[in-house]
């Protein structure tokens, strides 16, 4: 049987503390059956770009570890950099690098949803927005994390 790979591309709001990025790669490294595919931290934006490849059920899982161990480490109250950003995990997005894998693309999204649909917010944009307002990710992130609090209490958001 032929491997159906998709990767995840998360962006996380750290980019300058070398350890916080190393203790959360080192966790997701051991997640069975994924390959770390490349850690580019960037110190201006303080945000760092991990890629994450392997079959989707597989890569769900890599992303749920990013996710934790991300929310666990990075305090977005001290946050500082230059880009926009929405959370401790900014993006997460999953992407077909495999024929026809559209579909094991959302399947992990699912996944991840389901997992912290109680815990963290999820917000989803672009073609699998929850809400208009948010299918543009710079509409999403308008304010940045600093304004999400007065954006719910405001009813900028349902």
């Amino acid at each position: 049987m032929t491997s159906r790979w998709i990767e995840c591309v998360p962006n996380i709001s750290e980019g300058r503390d070398q350890s916080i990025i190393d203790k959360i790669i080192s966790y997701v490294s051991t997640t069975p059956n994924v390959a770390i595919l490349g850690c580019e931290p960037d110190p201006d934006y303080n945000r760092t770009v991990i890629t994450i490849a392997g079959e989707y059920k597989d890569v769900a899982q890599a992303a749920i570890k990013l996710i934790e161990k991300s929310a666990e480490l990075i305090d977005m109250r001290k946050h500082k950099g230059n880009h926009p950003r929405i959370g401790a995990v900014d993006v997460c997005p999953f992407v077909p690098i495999s024929p026809d894998t559209d579909d094991d693309c959302i399947k992990a999204s699912i996944m991840v949803i389901e997992h912290f649909s109680n815990s963290i917010p999820i917000f989803l944009y672009g073609s699998i927005a929850s809400h208009s307002s948010r299918a543009s990710l710079s509409a999403l992130r308008k304010g940045q994390y600093e304004a999400l609090e007065s954006r719910f209490i405001n009813g900028e958001w349902e």
